[in-house]
């Protein structure tokens, strides 16, 4: 129902039974395929977890940062001032916090941190959010400074253009792992680019596609 909701509402649509057949076909494939790709996600999501765990299982913290748009959340078509946010993350949370307490969650935006503390206490926005991520686990890469920054999840593919955000969510994340040598970080992201990211036994990156990735309208 929620999913069938999301669809509705991002298309501005009361009920499928106010439209013409035609249109109301349409709609319904793209019903099917978006709870085909929560169901994706769920099982993407979980598998990245699962794996940190085998890999680092005296591991303090589990970190799982989720990028926003296109990863957990979306703009109405009808409404750019409402969030959508995709209906399987929740009870995925709920799950995976149900099996293991060390397992926290997070988000890693490009969003200012000021914007993104604002979006979080808005109920039009993320506030739905808000109960299940640990405050200090909200972070933006805005900020972040790369001019000389290097990495060895970074390899010779990743350069310049839409890879600097790459780089800065990465620079994110490392500093994270300075916490502490029994972290574990698992960050979630749509962009194509964090593909090419490596990975290893403290941390790792799940990159959505048009499977797993929270699309309406495709």
């Amino acid at each position: 129902p929620l999913m069938i909701q999301n669809v509705l509402e991002y298309y501005g649509v009361e009920a499928l039974d106010h439209l013409e057949e035609g249109r109301r076909e349409e709609l319904k494939e793209d019903i099917a395929r978006a709870l085909l790709r929560e169901e994706q996600f769920v099982k993407s999501v979980s598998g990245a977890v699962l794996e940190a765990m085998n890999q680092m299982p005296d591991a303090t913290e589990y970190i799982v940062l989720f990028d926003l748009d296109e990863t957990l959340a979306r703009r109405s078509l009808a409404d750019m001032t409402r969030h959508l946010v995709r209906p399987a993350i929740v009870p995925l949370i709920a799950a995976l916090q149900g099996m293991d307490t060390r397992i926290t969650f997070g988000l890693l935006t490009s969003r200012s941190q000021g914007y993104l503390e604002e979006e979080l206490r808005d109920p039009n926005e993320l506030k739905s959010l808000t109960p299940y991520l640990q405050p200090e686990r909200v972070l933006s890469s805005r900020e972040v400074r790369i001019r000389e920054f290097t990495s060895k999840y970074l390899g010779d593919e990743l350069g310049g253009g839409i890879a600097g955000g790459v780089a800065q969510k990465i620079a994110v994340c490392e500093e994270l792992l300075k916490e502490s040598d029994s972290l574990s970080v698992i960050l979630v992201d749509d962009l194509h680019e964090f593909s090419k990211v490596g990975s290893d036994e403290r941390f790792r990156v799940l990159a959505l596609d048009a499977t797993n990735g929270f699309w309406l309208d495709i």
